[in-house]
């Protein structure tokens, strides 16, 4: 070994004992709302901002439920007693005549 290994080698030991004698430091019970406050703050709310409703629901999802609402509504304005959509209910006498009269 050279004089240079061994003096570096004598420096890390001593850095090594200068660390291991120092105790653990824990952090802080509030460092992580700290932490995400300063980032709040520094960057304007962009990484956490209030997130709308369409981004903590997948598309897919809302697309699926909105086709289903708007079958379901179809249906029940198709089937309603008025006849508003798709098909005209016939109104039977009440003569008995046979005759077909308009609504």
């Amino acid at each position: 070994m050279s004089d240079e290994e061994v003096d570096d080698e004598k420096e890390a030991e001593e850095v090594r004992k200068a660390l291991s004698g120092l105790q653990k430091a824990r952090a802080p019970d509030t460092f992580s709302q700290d932490v995400t406050a300063t980032i709040h703050k520094r960057s304007a709310g962009r990484f956490f901002g209030r997130r709308t409703f369409g981004d903590r629901v997948p598309f897919g999802a809302l697309a699926i439920a909105a086709v289903l609402g708007l079958a379901v509504i179809g249906y029940l304005m198709w089937s309603s007693q008025t006849g508003s959509l798709g098909r005209t209910h016939e109104v039977a006498p009440k003569d008995g005549s046979g005759l077909k009269l308009a609504p």
